[in-house]
């Protein structure tokens, strides 16, 4: 925060550079880390990520560039078999840290983000980097969206996972317009979780913050 009022107006990328306990966290990788997985698309390896807000810096292990099923599925069988903790992140708009972890395997969904849609049936099949903006597009003029976060800056996975709902009350969350979805969890294994099926698991990870399985579609 000195940083910033120091100068408001240049870059901002602060933020929280120790852990919980006030340690100072490495922006390198550490000694014991393991090798990167050359099958993975990474983007990023050691360094640091942040949110929308500039106030988040946090040293990650690295950040796979999710763009299909089977990125995401070699990430968490990577960072299963090596230790690693998993965060989910596609713009970034939710601020506050709580979008990746200390040395955490980022995958970074905003190219996950196909969009298709059913006109007869007046529905949408997407995976979660979709932003608001490119399905207002798509849908403009025969179409609206029923219910969406209040601005289309956010991705829909991020709009699921805070459980966000629009200015318009009547119109109720962004939960309430979701058919099904499909779910992967930490075991790699793909399930179908809806208002009527699995929905235990489909209350946790809308609103779960990512941590009860990467959302596929």
């Amino acid at each position: 925060m000195a940083r910033l009022a120091r100068g408001p107006s240049g870059p901002k990328n602060a933020g929280r550079i120790a852990d919980i306990d006030g340690f100072p966290l490495p922006l390198k990788l550490p000694d014991n880390a393991p090798a990167f997985d050359a099958s993975l698309p990474w983007s990023a390896k050691g360094g640091d990520i942040n949110d929308a807000s500039g106030l988040s810096r946090t040293p990650v292990y690295g950040v796979v560039e999710v763009s299909e099923d089977e990125h995401i599925a070699k990430a968490l069988a990577f960072a299963h078999a090596n230790g690693l903790k998993v965060s989910l992140a596609a713009i970034r708009h939710s601020m506050g840290g709580h979008a990746f972890d200390d040395n955490a395997l980022v995958l970074d969904l905003r190219k996950f983000n196909k969009v298709t849609v059913d006109a007869a049936a007046k529905t949408m099949t997407l995976q979660p980097g979709a932003c608001w903006h490119d399905i207002q597009n798509l849908l403009h003029p025969h179409f609206a969206v029923k219910a969406m976060q209040s601005t289309d800056i956010f991705s829909v996975g991020g709009s699921l996972s805070v459980n966000a709902h629009g200015m318009d009350h009547q119109a109720g969350s962004v939960a309430g317009s979701i058919r099904s979805m499909r779910v992967m969890l930490a075991d790699g294994s793909v399930t179908t979780c809806s208002p009527t099926e699995n929905t235990e698991l489909f209350r946790h990870v809308v609103g779960g913050y990512g941590l009860f399985g990467v959302v596929l579609e």
